[in-house]
């Protein structure tokens, strides 16, 4: 009920926000949308997996602020953070809320800057599970959301040189990968936006990659295993060495793409900011397939790109020309992934996050 009651708060402020004229007004209602998700998520105590357990947030916090470091290493923009953080306080508390505060704040940033319809952006945020799942890997979050403005400078609707742009691009992923370094691999992916896509050729980029990271997967492998990550590929790293494929999120990432692809079905060619979006979403969903036969690690790769669903689904539904079909489907996505959500959280207790508590109890 608190994660319901917070939602709906948020996704109604968003709503004013959106509608009201007055700039005043709106900075107000945007302002108290992001209190209303980030005093939850500031304030929790031991909600989340990645909480308390082994080397969890707080023993992280503990470590670093008392000169200490782990052996496997840490992301020099997040021990930075536990540094500063310990000249002023010893309460790993604080540690929850800054990441909150940088994570809801940049999330809300770029949904108000990037989407067509903000408000069922914030909603998808919160009924797909992202805002549960920010609790938990709070560090690969930290870049998620570096990635997502990021793509303001993607987007380029103030008509800036390009190559200014993917300076300013550049710079948002690497503070990102400050927290976590994965987040790097998007200066990769970066040429990959200038693919020339449509309906079809999106289908094709997705069976092509998938085929590829299928080939490719074990020649890739042993040049990981050398690296930081490659401690979850060797035989004692339990379920993450293994295949592990999650069935869920196959299938309603398929779902989405084949949504996106009907709802463009159209458009010959496509611009240069959908091509990008459409990439992020053909690449998602191949590796996600690729559950079936690389290393479960190969999932928290794949979780860079399902954030995007946020960006993705209201600017297929732009499409849509007639308003009530248009929000009916915005409604049925908004439905859908409650469903679904309850079903991970409700019934299978996916990220440890039910029931709330909080550090005043």
């Amino acid at each position: 009920m608190v994660y319901l009651a917070l939602g709906l708060s948020a996704v109604l402020l968003t709503k004013g926000a959106t509608t009201t004229d007055k700039l005043s007004v709106r900075r107000c209602l945007w302002l108290l949308a992001f209190l209303v998700l980030f005093i939850p998520a500031a304030l929790r105590h031991d909600i989340g997996v990645d909480y308390s357990r082994y080397q969890g947030y707080e023993e992280l916090f503990d470590i670093y602020t008392s000169g200490g470091s782990i052996s496997e290493g840490m992301d020099i923009g997040f021990v930075l953070l536990i540094r500063v953080l310990g000249l002023f306080t010893q309460n790993a508390q604080w540690l929850f809320v800054v990441t909150s505060a940088f994570i809801i704040g940049l999330v809300l940033r770029a949904c108000q800057k990037l989407s067509p319809d903000p408000t069922l952006s914030v909603a998808l945020f919160l009924v797909a599970g992202l805002y549960l799942e920010s609790l938990n890997i709070v560090r690969q979050w930290m870049a998620i959301a570096c990635v997502l403005n990021a793509f303001i400078w993607i987007k380029n609707d103030r008509g800036m040189d390009k190559i200014q742009c993917f300076i300013r691009y550049a710079l948002w992923v690497v503070v990102g990968a400050s927290f976590h370094a994965s987040a790097l691999l998007w200066l990769a992916v970066y040429p990959l936006f200038y693919l020339p896509l449509n309906s079809k050729r999106m289908v094709a980029v997705t069976l092509i990659s998938t085929v590829g990271l299928s080939v490719c997967g074990a020649w890739l492998l042993p040049t990981v295993a050398g690296e930081r990550f490659g401690r979850y590929l060797v035989a004692g790293a339990g379920g993450y060495a293994s295949a592990d494929p999650h069935i869920d999120s196959i299938l309603t990432a398929l779902v989405m793409l084949l949504f996106v692809c009907w709802a463009r079905w159209h458009d010959k060619t496509w611009d240069f900011w959908t091509c990008c979006l459409g990439v992020c979403q053909a690449l998602g969903v191949s590796l996600l397939l690729s559950g079936f036969f690389l290393p479960a690690i190969v999932d928290r790769v794949a979780r860079y790109f399902l954030p995007l669903l946020i960006l993705q689904l209201p600017w297929a539904l732009t499409r849509i020309e007639n308003k009530d079909l248009r929000q009916a489907y915005a409604l049925g996505m908004v439905a859908c992934w409650l469903l679904v959500t309850f079903i991970r959280v409700g019934l299978g207790g996916q990220y440890g996050v039910v029931p709330y508590q909080w550090v005043f109890v």
